[in-house]
């Protein structure tokens, strides 16, 4: 059994992870829709696209660190969330500092669409691993 993670168990975990997170989320964007209007439908897309972004090149990443069981590995598993986290608070801060998040009906569309979607996404995650069939030791 290979240790390493295939083509087809990323595109199983991407699946699984966008999937539940859209699930979290659709409902959420009705109802803001409904309750905050336009403004904060906008929140929630801006939210949306920001989290999936971010989760979809946490995978891509963390595909490439994981192949290397050693320091290096490591190394740039970590290096990879810091540069990550790194973008997204620098997108944070534009959409901030541009005023794309200035009202407080787009700015809670926003909060709650990003929460909404970091629940599915680790559900979805969490069920991916679950049913997959991957060696947890190396002999």
């Amino acid at each position: 059994m290979n240790a390493y993670p295939t083509r087809a168990w990323l595109r199983s975990l991407m699946r699984s992870g966008v999937l539940f997170s859209v699930i979290a989320a659709v409902p959420l964007a009705i109802a803001a829709l409904i309750i905050g209007g336009v403004e904060a439908l906008i929140g929630c897309g801006l939210a949306a696209i920001l989290a999936v972004g971010y989760f979809l090149a946490g995978v891509i990443g963390d595909s490439f660190a994981v192949r290397r069981a050693d320091a290096v590995g490591m190394s740039l598993l970590l290096l990879g969330f810091g540069l990550r986290a790194a973008v997204v608070a620098l997108i944070l801060w534009a959409l901030a500092s541009n005023g794309l998040l200035e009202p407080a009906t787009r700015q809670a569309g926003f909060v709650w669409t990003m929460l909404a979607m970091v629940i599915g996404w680790t559900v979805g995650v969490v069920r991916a691993h679950r049913s997959a069939r991957l060696p947890i030791y190396s002999l």
